[in-house]
């Protein structure tokens, strides 16, 4: 027979907005990949939020992430936002599987290009953003 355990405490959800949160804690916390250098657009973008949200430009902490690990620290609130090569996608914005959450998105501040590779056709077919005839089988994959 399986050992009977005590069950765990249920995990806590702070209800109280991250903009709250932010300002009651008087600095921000932003997620940047461990690449980021000091002087950076997305380090400036970050000082920016904070100047705005606290009144600071230096009220920041910076929070490590990788690619791998970025949405789980923002779901675990580890960080208050994320800045930098992070795309908006429907499922990204429902579920993310690997945080088990969904998150909202800004409108986009920067592109940084886009391309299209593979079939002469399905090539012109993305670029023209046409989705009947010989087009209706394309597929988009994204490479970050």
């Amino acid at each position: 027979l399986p050992q009977y355990q005590e069950p765990t405490a249920s995990p806590t959800f702070d209800s109280k907005p991250t903009l709250s949160t932010v300002q009651d804690r008087g600095f921000i916390r932003c997620g940047l990949n461990n690449q980021v250098a000091i002087g950076s657009f997305h380090l400036d973008l970050c000082r920016s939020v904070a100047s705005v949200v606290i009144g600071d430009a230096d009220s920041y902490e910076i929070i490590p992430t990788t690619f791998g690990t970025r949405w789980e620290i923002l779901n675990n609130r580890g960080a208050d936002l994320l800045i930098g090569a992070d795309t908006h996608t429907i499922e990204r914005e429902v579920r993310l599987a690997s945080a088990g959450s969904g998150f909202t998105f800004s409108a986009p501040y920067a592109y940084d290009g886009m391309t299209y590779a593979g079939n002469e056709t399905f090539i012109e077919c993305a670029e023209k953003k046409r989705r009947y005839g010989i087009c209706s089988s394309l597929s988009i994959c994204v490479f970050v």
